[in-house]
């Protein structure tokens, strides 16, 4: 909750909260937002009732103008990446979670076929470069964010 205050950002301010992906270290904090519709997979969560959403059936959700909620399954099956479009001095953000678990995993196009967390290494590999092609900016699940530099499309 830190981040946020030091962002100036309210929980006023949030409408919808993603989660990338249910793992314990991405889900963290949720207790602040009780009142928020949670999005995670193809079900949206508003207090105690779950719906299913159009990403049941679809490869997107477009939440607002700016931001769009892209399935992206590879390090689980219900993995979630958050595009957000036209952010001042950025351009396009995705928020990646673990899909890109950090730089080092595109910019040496390295493949995490060894690791036994990963649920789909080739689906992960081609959902990753959906999101590299669609990006300027990259949040990734661990580490800094980074720009999307030419070579790395």
């Amino acid at each position: 909750f830190a981040g946020l205050s030091k962002e100036d950002v309210s929980l006023e301010q949030i409408n919808t909260v993603v989660i990338t992906h249910a793992h314990p270290g991405h889900v963290g904090n949720m207790n602040f937002f009780a009142q928020k519709p949670v999005l995670f997979h193809s079900m949206e969560y508003i207090g105690r009732h779950a719906t299913p959403t159009e990403l049941k059936e679809r490869p997107y959700r477009k939440i607002s103008a700016n931001v769009e909620v892209w399935k992206t399954p590879g390090h689980t099956q219900h993995d979630l990446t958050v595009l957000v479009h036209n952010v001042a001095g950025y351009g396009t953000m995705a928020i990646a979670g673990d899909l890109i678990p950090n730089e080092s995993l595109i910019a040496e196009k390295r493949d995490e076929m060894s690791d036994e967390g990963v649920w789909d290494s080739a689906i992960k590999r081609q959902n990753a470069n959906l999101i590299v092609c669609m990006a300027d900016w990259i949040v990734p699940g661990h580490g800094q964010p980074f720009r999307v530099l030419a070579h790395y499309r």
